[in-house]
């Protein structure tokens, strides 16, 4: 087929043997790519010297397509050229391709070899199943192709023309007949090239997918091998030969990227450009349906196909880490060199295609390609629419009322208390009243009069200065011990071997202070500065002690005193960071914000000299504080690494297993200051503080106002409060399964997860069947919401598309996604939790009371319970919610039994049948949602109904399907719980318990405006909230009440998704934790080799088994991240629109932090998992070396290396630095959405 279009003129690429494929020069084949490449060179000069001859902009090097897109130049200003870029990069994929047509027949012979060396498939449709495979792609990706460009003739118009041909090719080839007359054979002639080309841009992307296909089904063969014996106790000839068999696969990989590497760099800059250049397009108005049915059909075929090259490109690389797992599962006895060879290659060895080895085509790389096409969209429609003793430090930071702390001046650190009745606290409590007054005083200004950046900017400096004052009274009961654990330390390294150094650390500190301590806000810089510096001294003094035994032969007490201390060290900071590091988390955001803020005020006049000179002076000193601050802090990481120097130049003879744990620490724990563990304080993160500040400065510069009212400190009015308590409790065996039996049953009325006994005991119990009436609720329910999507789109489209009016799509759209990915989920979960139950049973037990055994339980169902109220906040009608709890999600059998065994799924159940229902009214909600959409303008407000009731719709199926696999799931969770380590825990932690989570806020608001031709009380508020659907439909009480009923199944679909991963999260971290509760009672002990490898087996479990519900629940994660992101942004675009009453406002502002609260705890809740498969490692380090053997030494590296946590899809993993990441996102984009932020489509906007 390639060939027919000139590409790759390769000889018998029909044959079955690679060993005939040739290439040669005077072939026919040849000739025709040679004279084709020859006149589109010839073509693409023209172009170029045509577009250079007019007037140079964006719009004639980004024209879209030649074909057929081209058209769509003549209907925009400016818009007609033929694209440079387009046919630049054809001419250079035809030189790669003939390139390649070189070098294809030994790639293919190489290929044969590899396959013929790999284990063969089993049967006849296995070995004919990846050329179906391929073909398919390449049938629907051609298909496709031709229907856009059939398509693209339907928007032609040629009405009143004398020669309909000459008007079309005149208009389409226009580059062309500026220079030649027309002609019909020169018509015909260009006419063919740009088919031609047309087609050398389709065929790019699917020969990189065709290839990826290949190449990944070759690793499945190698995984399937390994999943058969995974572990099974093999001998070493085993791993040989299935190590070669990944070694001789990895070798093809580089040779294939190597020859395909510059076609893939052309297919990717290609689409990349192509999709901006079509998003900034979409703005503009479109002068007919049909064109706009077009223009959006080619773009989302085009969006889907550049996604479709991503992630197949990535199921390469993700089958290349799949023999890890394997790897970790080998027995004991089996390990051998051939197996630590095999997992070492595995690990750190990076096997994908690539772009020039500029990029590697993985899914990280999706996500990314994902952030840079919208940061620079927001950025393209800008110009689319513009053309040693810190005592003294103390001394005089309690003269601001900070650190009141007795005795700093004593020599004896046993005289430095902490006093409740001292005038120094007494001055500290009055100082952080005051400032609680500021922070009051602004947040009622704020509610007064409108918010602006400046007001923002007082209110982030008083509650920063607030904060600092509570945290150092915190702080200072904490401070005896801390400073009698500090110098215990510090003794080590003020006398030899150790050198104190040229200068003393106290002349430093004394210097430091004089020189920035001039205001109290500053002091929190000035506490982490004076820290960072006492402890990098000690770090660095380590490393003057190593420096001496460079490239000698020391004894290895030598090497176990000097790890000895640096572990000291290392714990030290540790502790100091858990006291620290919100407060480090404060300054540097305060300190982020205040920098971006000032650099915005530098656009405005300044008509004072003074003024002028002081800004510039403040400016320049809040920058060079930071700057300093960070620095400082940064030396930590710095001086920790240095002892790597030295490690690395040990003699070999002198070589041991200290040496080799000292390496091993050194280099893989990232010993920092953090905020809260989303970021570290090292040189990095100077670069990327100062690009994101350099980003946001480039954004905020559009929207400089010169006009802005200043702000009205009277006329303040007062501020009252509302509180509501909850409080249940109930005795459970300790399940995961169990402890989340309720919260299912509960969602199975709301149409999510319908899956069979899920109250049983027993894993074993549960299961999914489409005929029961659960499936069948939560069908209806879908259909319902899908419907509610479909008008929300419609309602979207019917007039101008905004952001605004495309909340209500994304809202029900996402929702009636979350009820797929719940259907499919119940379908496997009865597995899943067969497969959770079997973990728990294999994990090491040690004693635990009964009492505590509810503990998980109560702990999900108080999170159920804030964020169930949250949710019923939203919709303001809690006695009505309350009543309707039929919500077709989670289908499963048997979730109410005590065993996971009693779950089951199946399609004949009510739940199933309800499921569907719901599901298909959901998507039904959708579609109405999209054409309301596009059948007006299409605005911001719009789109949240499509978006809405489309990601709803999507979660029930996520749901249902995840339904199907919950009873397997939670039978796996089941076994594994019942083997896990279990330590007593004292009571008093079922009250910190309750005191952590037992939060509930529950209020009553006007949420929408009346309209006052409407009577009825009720027909106000449906018809105000739905206008999507009443669009098409008459308004009836019975037709009101249904749409409200699906309404609310996805309001509570949008919160449930939430709920079900912190649910997850909290039954995960929590058998982390409980590995973690048995290695730290077993601390510093000398433990048998048994008892690691039993520990790192149920830690091998565990991440098994979270993987295995990863792979169900990631499409969910995916729609709740996106979800909340997207309203998250929608409520910050409104939060700048005068509110019409106080009423207003307080429920705007408390609905706000309910989303900002939920979507926070679902990030740390996440995040939880990886933070806890990370916690082994501090027990590791500090095993005695009398019982280090080769098991603490695989579980040590299988902590540090492994990535456990939950996905997005594996495009991210939900750690802390995805919550730092996230945030960055959102003010990114709102940074932007302010600019084209219209009041009259927030509040005013007419629904009635």
């Amino acid at each position: 087929m390639a060939q027919f279009f000139s590409v790759m003129p390769v000889i018998n690429v029909k044959t079955k043997n690679a060993e005939d494929i040739y290439f040669s020069w005077k072939s026919f084949r040849n000739f025709y790519s040679v004279a084709v490449m020859l006149i589109a060179f010839a073509f693409t000069i023209l172009v170029t010297y045509w577009s250079l001859s007019e007037k140079l902009d964006f719009d004639r090097f980004g024209n879209v397509f030649s074909f057929p897109f081209i058209y769509f130049s003549n209907l925009i200003p400016h818009f007609l050229q033929v694209p440079v870029v387009f046919y630049t990069l054809n001419s250079f994929a035809r030189i790669f391709f003939l390139l390649l047509a070189i070098k294809w027949p030994s790639l293919m012979q190489q290929w044969q070899e590899v396959e013929s060396k790999l284990p063969a498939f089993e049967t006849q449709i296995g070995r004919a199943a990846l050329a179906f495979r391929i073909k398919m792609v390449a049938l629907v990706v051609m298909l496709l192709s031709i229907i856009i460009s059939t398509a693209f003739y339907s928007t032609m118009c040629t009405k009143n023309k004398v020669d309909p041909f000459e008007d079309y090719f005149r208009m389409e080839l226009n580059q062309i007949f500026v220079y030649f007359e027309y002609s019909p054979y020169l018509a015909f002639m260009g006419k063919m090239l740009n088919i031609l080309s047309t087609f050398m841009w389709t065929y790019s992307d699917l020969f990189v997918i065709v290839v990826s296909i290949g190449l990944s089904t070759q690793f499945k063969k190698i995984n399937k091998r390994l999943t058969v014996h995974k572990g099974q106790s093999m001998p070493e000839s085993y791993w040989i030969e299935v190590r070669s068999y990944y070694h001789h696969m990895c070798k093809l990989c580089k040779s294939i990227d190597a020859a395909v590497g510059p076609i893939t760099v052309i297919s990717f800059a290609n689409n990349l450009f192509f999709v901006c250049v079509q998003l900034v397009r979409s703005i503009s108005p479109l002068p007919s349906i049909a064109h706009t049915a077009y223009f959006w059909f080619s773009l989302i075929f085009l969006i889907t196909r550049t996604f479709a090259v991503s992630l197949y490109s990535a199921e390469l690389n993700s089958e290349s880490k799949k023999p890890i797992q394997a790897i970790r599962s080998c027995p004991d006895v089996s390990w051998c060199i051939e197996v630590k060879r095999f997992y070492s290659e595995v690990s750190t060895d990076t096997v994908a295609l690539s772009g020039m080895r500029f990029f590697h085509l993985t899914r990280g790389l999706v996500l990314s390609i994902v952030g840079t096409i919208v940061t620079y969209e927001l950025v393209l429609i800008q110009l689319h629419h513009i053309e040693q003793r810190s005592d003294p430090f103390i001394v005089i930071s309690q003269l601001f009322g900070v650190m009141p702390v007795c005795g700093i001046l004593s020599d004896d650190t046993r005289s430095v208390r902490f006093e409740w009745f001292s005038v120094r606290v007494i001055v500290a409590i009055i100082f952080t009243l005051l400032n609680a007054m500021e922070v009051i005083t602004v947040i009622l200004l704020a509610f007064e009069e409108e918010i602006t950046l400046g007001l923002a900017g007082s209110l982030i400096f008083y509650s920063a200065c607030l904060f600092g004052s509570v945290f150092f009274i915190k702080m200072a009961q904490e401070w005896p011990r801390l400073i009698r654990l500090w110098r215990r330390n510090e003794d080590v390294f003020l006398k030899l071997p150790y050198k104190p150094g040229k200068r003393s650390l106290a002349f430093e500190l004394r210097i430091l202070n004089n020189i920035v301590m001039t205001m109290r806000w500053t002091l929190m810089d000035v506490f982490i500065m004076a820290a960072s510096i006492g402890i990098a001294r000690r770090f660095e003094q380590i490393y003057e002690r190593l420096k001496i035994a460079r490239g000698k032969l020391m004894p290895e007490s030598f090497w176990i005193e000097t790890r000895t201390h640096f572990l000291a060290m290392t714990e030290l900071l540790q502790y100091l960071d858990g006291k620290v590091s919100v407060l480090v988390l404060v300054s540097c955001s305060s300190n982020l914000y205040f920098i971006c803020f000032q650099l915005f005020n530098s656009f405005h006049e300044i008509s004072l000299l003074v003024n002028k000179i002081y800004f510039w002076v403040a400016l320049t000193f809040v920058f060079m504080r930071t700057l300093v601050m960070l620095f400082c802090a940064s030396s930590i990481h710095d001086a920790s690494l240095k002892p790597l120097r030295v490690l690395r130049s040990v003699p070999s003879v002198a070589w041991s297993n200290e040496v080799q744990r000292f390496t091993h620490q050194v280099s893989s724990e990232v010993v920092a200051l953090s905020g809260k563990r989303f970021f570290f304080l090292t040189r990095k993160l100077i670069f990327a503080m100062a690009g994101t500040v350099a980003t946001f400065e480039l954004v905020l510069m559009d929207t400089v106002e010169y006009d802005a009212k200043p702000a009205n400190l009277c006329n303040l009015q007062s501020l009252t409060d509302m509180i509501k308590r909850i409080k249940s409790y109930f005795i459970y065996n300790g399940s995961f399964y169990e402890a989340i039996g309720s919260i299912l049953a509960l969602a199975q009325f709301f149409a999510i997860m319908p899956v069979r006994g899920v109250r049983l005991k027993s894993a074993k119990d549960l299961s999914f069947t489409w005929r029961s009436y659960r499936t069948i609720y939560s069908c209806v329910v879908f259909v319902m919401m899908a419907l509610n999507a479909v008008h929300a789109t419609f309602w979207l489209f019917n007039e101008e598309i905004t952001f605004i009016r495309m909340v209500q799509v994304i809202f029900y759209v996402s929702n009636a996604y979350s009820m797929v990915c719940f259907a499919k989920l119940a379908m496997n979960w009865p597995e899943l939790m067969q497969s959770w139950e079997n973990v728990e049973k294999n994990l090491p037990l040690l004693s635990k009371p009964t009492r505590n055994k509810g503990q998980l339980a109560r702990k999900i169902k108080i999170i159920t319970t804030i964020i169930l109220l949250m949710a019923l906040f939203y919709e303001a009608i809690g006695s009505i919610l309350a009543l309707a709890q039929f919500f077709a999600i989670m289908p499963v059998r048997g979730v109410r039994l005590k065993s996971a065994k009693d779950l089951s799924f199946t399609w004949r159940s009510y739940r199933t049948i309800y499921s569907c229902v719901v599901f298909v009214m959901m998507a039904l909600n959708a579609v109405h949602a999209t054409f309301w959409l596009f059948n007006e303008e299409i605005t911001f407000i719009r789109m949240v109904q499509v978006i809405f009731y489309v990601s709803n719709a999507y979660s029930m199926v996520c749901f249902a399907k995840l339904a199907m696999n919950w009873p397997e799931l939670m039978q796996s969770w089941e076994n594994v719980e019942k083997n896990l380590p279990l330590l007593s825990k004292p009571t008093r932690n079922k009250g910190q318990l309750a005191r952590e989570h037992l939060l509930s806020t529950a209020a009553i608001f006007a949420k929408h405006q009346t309209c006052r031709s409407i009577e009825d009380p009720l027909k106000k508020v449906i018809v105000t909230q739905l206008p999507h659907v009443f669009v098409y439909y008459r308004y009836s009480v019975i037709k009101g009440l249904i749409a409200k009923a699906i309404n609310i199944l996805a309001t509570f679909i949008w919160s449930y998704t939430d709920l079900f991963l912190m649910l997850i999260s909290v039954g995960l971290s929590s058998l982390f934790k409980q590995i973690n509760d048995s290695l730290i009672f077993h601390k510093n002990k000398v433990m048998p080799k048994s008892f690691w490898a039993e520990h790192r087996q149920a830690y091998r479990n565990l991440c098994t088994l979270c993987e295995l519900v990863d792979n169900d629940i990631s499409k969910i994660t995916l729609v709740s991240f996106s979800n909340n992101l997207y309203f998250i942004c929608v409520q910050l675009l409104w939060s700048i629109n005068p509110m019409p009453s106080l009423v207003h406002a307080f429920y705007f502002w408390f609905s706000f932090i309910c989303l900002v609260t939920r979507t926070l705890a679902v990030t740390l809740y996440s995040a939880e998992i990886n933070d806890q498969s990370k916690e082994p490692f501090k027990v590791i380090r500090i095993v005695p070396r009398e019982a280090w053997c080769l098991e603490i030494k695989r579980f040590s590296n299988e902590v540090t290396r492994d990535i456990v946590a939950l996905s997005g899809m594996k495009f991210f993993f939900l750690t802390r630095s995805t919550v730092l990441s996230v945030a960055a996102t959102i003010v990114t984009y709102e940074l932007v959405l302010i600019q084209f932020h219209e009041e009259k489509t927030t509040y005013k906007i007419n629904q009635c």
